[in-house]
């Protein structure tokens, strides 16, 4: 069935746009804060303090351009490599912290707002737009073809 729905032009423009969007918005907080996003990087405890500044001000600009050119329409496919590279890398860091015990904010969407931790919910959601993700990379990967 979802392969049935991916096949549909519309189908394949509307799940695009949604990423795209879902990524612009996940920079915005990120670009507007980036010392409290490398707080949030550093809390995971996974990269070396050199390394978490230097994440912290090159992913929100790499979410942001990648939403754009998915929105766009334009380097879809490398877009979208990207994209997946990103929720796989932030999926495993929520796993891993969740699986550590660590109470930190996933910094998904907001650095600034609630506290709440990385919960059961967090990980469906970005499951699911892991999903979304799939079904868009499939649908675009097979045109090229």
């Amino acid at each position: 069935m979802i392969k049935t729905i991916f096949e549909s032009a519309w189908a394949g423009r509307i799940a695009r746009i949604l990423l795209g969007a879902i990524f612009i918005y996940a920079s915005i907080d990120k670009l507007q804060h980036p010392l409290e996003f490398a707080r949030l990087i550093d809390a995971y405890r996974i990269l070396p303090e050199k390394f978490v500044i230097v994440v912290a001000v090159v992913l929100p600009f790499l979410e942001l351009i990648c939403g754009i050119l998915l929105i766009a329409g334009v380097w879809v496919v490398p877009s979208l490599t990207w994209i997946g590279l990103l929720l796989i890398v932030f999926m495993v860091g929520m796993v891993q912290a969740s699986l550590r015990g660590l109470a930190i904010d996933c910094g998904c969407f907001s650095v600034t707002g609630s506290k709440s931790g990385i919960t059961a919910w967090t990980i469906l959601r970005d499951s699911l737009i892991l999903l979304l993700w799939a079904g868009t990379l499939w649908h675009y990967g097979r045109k090229k073809r």
